[in-house]
């Protein structure tokens, strides 16, 4: 690893299970895989102090974030807050097709919370389960929808503070399918 990541896999078949008192933090990615069909569980804490806690650029991916895990990007401390700047818990890049991202715990960030770029993502936000962006803003959001063809179930709670979007899927952008059940949160 680099003084930037904290874990970086450029091989195929990466396996990270990350335990309940585990911490893996880094400044610029905590998680970093260009390699394909990664299996990331995470039930401690994953953080990018200064952003992206987690960044995926090639295909395949099953990340799942369990109940007692944390999956964070940039500073929350009580001094400064969450801002602008702190950003992309989950960035999947346009060679990252075919993720499946199964949320049971926390996912925050200032902004962008998860944001894809590539098709073919599943994101599944089971009950229990929050994904958030912490600082508010209408060109915030808390997942940012960029590639064609990706699917968003909600069991949970998705947010966006003040006025940012929990959903924004960029103009032009189609296929992508937004699925709500039990009693889901938007705000």
């Amino acid at each position: 690893s680099s003084s930037t990541n904290g874990i970086k896999a450029q091989g195929d078949t990466f396996i990270l299970d990350n335990n309940i008192n585990g911490t893996i933090q880094a400044p610029g990615y905590a998680v970093n895989v260009s390699g394909a069909s990664a299996t990331i569980t995470n039930s401690g804490t994953i953080f990018g102090t200064a952003q992206r806690a987690i960044y995926l650029n090639s295909s395949g991916h099953t990340i799942t974030n369990e109940s007692d895990g944390t999956i964070k990007a940039g500073e929350d401390d009580e001094t400064n807050g969450w801002n602008a700047n702190d950003k992309l818990a989950v960035e999947l890049g346009t060679s990252a097709t075919d993720l499946i991202l199964n949320n049971y715990g926390t996912i925050n960030s200032g902004t962008n919370t998860v944001k894809t770029a590539s098709t073919g993502m599943t994101l599944t936000n089971y009950s229990g389960g929050t994904i958030s962006a912490q600082s508010g803003g209408s060109a915030y959001k808390a997942i940012f929808v960029e590639g064609n063809n990706n699917t968003i179930k909600n069991y949970g709670t998705i947010s966006g503070a003040g006025d940012t979007d929990s959903i924004k899927v960029s103009s032009g952008v189609t296929g992508t399918k937004i699925y709500v059940d039990g009693a889901p949160t938007f705000t």
